[in-house]
């Protein structure tokens, strides 16, 4: 009798999961910017999505978005992106939209993971991955980088082949109205000029425990050097 009760509250959990929808509506406002490189504001960026603070990473270039406006924006995993004519994030409906997104997760997770790689450096690889025309006119070698270090890394990027595990990281905010725009900005979710820009984010409990390993190293050392 034990065994019929367990199957049953787990086939009820599993019925409530495939009721949950994959993409959720709520309040984003970017809060704060990031260091300048070749005159754009690079990631991370502060963010607030309904009230609670994230750190997120722009994959559009082309667009602008003011710290501290509030705007209606669309919450969807990584896993639950669809693409095609009816997607649900702006670049979505792209030529190999799916490889475009895969690797636009591999690098976030990637540089989150490893931030002494170089963030801005990723941060124009995820640019260069939607819009690399806008990019190209902007790497001019006068930088910490090259145009050509910035598709060697694009290229890395989307030969990675299995993207679900980073997809399944990942979660991407995309503006109301701009699904599927990409970078067709002749009719956008701002008319009269640049839209809102899309968004994406790796949860931090991963990037916590990092931190906190890193600062329990940190007070081990401390400690060898206070007993020496």
């Amino acid at each position: 009798m034990k065994n019929v009760k367990r199957s049953l509250v787990l086939v009820a959990v599993l019925a409530l999961l495939v009721l949950v929808p994959s993409a959720y509506a709520g309040d984003f406002a970017l809060t704060s910017g990031g260091p300048i490189t070749y005159g754009e504001e690079t990631g991370p960026y502060g963010a607030t999505w309904n009230g609670s603070a994230i750190s997120v990473w722009c994959d559009d270039i082309r667009d602008s978005q003011v710290i501290g406006s509030h705007q209606p924006y669309d919450e969807t995993s990584g896993l639950n992106i669809i693409y095609g004519s009816n997607t649900n994030v702006m670049f979505g409906n792209d030529s190999f939209a799916a490889t475009k997104y895969g690797a636009l997760a591999y690098l976030m997770v990637t540089i989150v993971a490893n931030p002494t790689l170089g963030q801005a450096f990723y941060s124009f690889a995820m640019w260069d991955i939607f819009e690399p025309g806008i990019v190209a006119g902007k790497v001019d070698g006068s930088g910490p980088f090259t145009y050509a270090q910035v598709q060697a890394l694009v290229t890395t990027a989307e030969g990675i082949g299995n993207y679900t595990p980073y997809l399944s990281q990942v979660t991407i905010y995309t503006p109301q109205g701009c699904a599927g725009l990409g970078a067709d900005q002749s009719s956008n979710c701002l008319p009269g000029g640049a839209g809102f820009q899309e968004f994406g984010q790796v949860p931090d409990g991963g990037v916590t425990l990092m931190l906190l390993g890193g600062a329990l190293v940190g007070l081990a050392t401390l400690r060898r050097r206070l007993r020496a």
